[in-house]
Formats: C-alpha cells, structure tokens, sequence
C-alpha cells in the first residue's frame, strides 16, 4: 500500500486491519502460511510486517465412515483383529493426530498410524470372549488428538457393538 499524502495514523491502522483480516480470513494453519504487509510512508520510508500463521487444535479428529456391528466367533484367539478404524482431522502436527483407546478391558486397539491428516488403528481381542458368559459387549473406541499433557486436545467417540458367535466347544471325558 502506498501512501501518496500524510494521512491519519488510525486510518493507516484501519486499512491494515481490513487488509489482514481478508487475507487471514479462512486459514487453518496450513503449514509453511505466510504473507508480508508493506507499508511505504512519506520520504520513502518503509516498513515490512512478515505474518506467519500458526494451527492450534480447534478441530476434534473425525471418524470416517466407521464400521459398528460385528460378529467375533467365540474360538478367536486374543489379538485377532476385529476392524479398522480410520479418523481424520484438519489441524496440523500433532494437533491433527489422534491416539486411541478403549474403555473394555476384553478389547484393545494397535498404535495410531498417521498419515496426510489421517490416523488409522485396529481394534483387536484383548481376551477370548465367551458365548456363554456374555453375548454382546458394547466398546467405546476414543479418538483423541493434541498433546496429552495439556489441555488442548479434543475428541470424538464411537461406539462399537460386537456379537460374540457361538461355536462348538470340545467336551473331554
């Protein structure tokens, strides 16, 4: 912006104000975002603003067209695979990678792996289920993202419903 004759100082302000917000306007942290402001004033002074935009965690991860009912067969050994479960979320870094985890102690699910925005686990057998003992069993998958020492992380539930199969079981006399 040139500035042709000695003008106000707050309509300098206004001006620039206008001019930042319509460039910031609709950024989400990509990585590497930045723009300059160049601001020449009267006897060739100049004066250069570098703005670099930074992400922080406002999006909570989302799962992609997640799978919700199962039947396990009874006979399955633990750690035998169930799903895969897929999350994706805007934020950049660590902002936009999630950690899993479950909240039944029969289910576990793999370590994230993290890729363009997006995070993949496997929800697997902690335990042999048993047909007898209970036939379904209900397990909330957690998807949270951000630093998990602070207090800026966000997440998102989903809730999957396992039948267990009944088999034949082997009866020694």
């Amino acid at each position: 912006m040139k500035v042709q004759r000695r003008v106000h100082r707050d309509w300098v302000e206004e001006v620039s104000r206008e001019i930042l917000w319509e460039k910031v306007e609709g950024l989400d942290g990509s990585p590497g975002e930045s723009f300059s402001l160049v601001l020449q004033g009267l006897r060739r002074a100049r004066a250069t603003l570098e703005i670099q935009v930074a992400d922080v965690n406002d999006n909570a991860p989302q799962f992609l067209s997640p799978p919700s009912v199962f039947t396990v067969p009874e006979t399955s050994p633990a750690g035998s695979s169930i799903t895969k479960l897929r999350t994706k979320d805007v934020d950049t870094g660590i902002s936009g990678m999630a950690r899993f985890s479950v909240d039944n102690e029969l289910f576990t699910v793999d370590k994230a792996k993290c890729s363009n925005k997006e995070c993949f686990t496997t929800l697997r057998l902690a335990k042999q289920l048993d047909f007898e003992s209970q036939r379904i069993h209900h397990v909330v998958v957690k998807a949270e993202d951000g630093n998990p020492h602070s207090n800026r992380s966000n997440s998102v539930s989903h809730t999957v419903t396992i039948h267990v199969g009944d088999e034949d079981e082997c009866v020694y006399d």
